[in-house]
C-alpha cells in the first residue's frame, strides 16, 4: 500500500477501540487498535463489531495523536495515567446509553469523542468468564 493510500484509509476509520496492551518502558507503550467494521452504525463493546486488533507502538510525544485524543482534551488524558488493560473508544460517535453495560454507541461523523470504557470491557470479560464456566 502506498503512503498516500495508507493515510487515506486511516482517515476513513470512524471509530477505534484502543487497548493499552503493555508498558514496554517509561517512554514506550504498545497499543492494540481495532477499527469499527465497515457499515456498522450502532455498536457496543463486543468483538463482532470490531476488526482484528493491530499493534501500534507509541511514545510520549505521539500517543495523543495516535489514540485520537481531541486537542481540547489533551490535558485530561495524561501519559503517566495510562495503565495496561485500559480500554478506550476514539472517533466519531455519540453515547446512546452507557449507564447499564454493555453501553450503546452510535456513529456520528459530526462528533469527535474520546472515552474510557474500562468498566464496560471488564463486565463483558466477567460475563464471558462465567459463561465459559457454565454459571452464566
Amino acid at each position: 500500500m502506498k503512503k498516500k493510500e495508507k493515510k487515506k484509509s486511516k482517515k476513513n476509520v470512524i471509530v477505534q477501540r484502543i487497548t493499552i496492551d503493555e508498558k514496554l518502558s517509561e517512554d514506550l507503550i504498545r497499543l492494540l487498535i481495532s477499527p469499527l467494521k465497515r457499515g456498522i452504525k450502532k455498536f457496543r463493546d463486543r468483538m463482532e463489531y470490531w476488526e482484528e486488533e493491530k499493534e501500534e507502538l507509541v511514545r510520549l510525544d505521539s500517543f495523543a495523536k495516535k489514540m485520537g485524543i481531541p486537542f481540547s482534551e489533551k490535558k485530561k488524558w495524561k501519559w503517566e495515567n495510562l495503565r495496561e488493560g485500559q480500554v478506550y473508544l476514539s472517533g466519531s460517535f455519540d453515547i446512546v446509553d452507557i449507564k447499564k453495560p454493555p453501553g450503546k454507541f452510535e456513529v456520528n461523523p459530526k462528533r469527535k469523542e474520546f472515552l474510557s470504557i474500562d468498566a464496560l470491557a471488564k463486565k463483558d470479560i466477567k460475563k464471558l468468564y462465567f459463561r465459559v464456566l457454565g454459571r452464566g
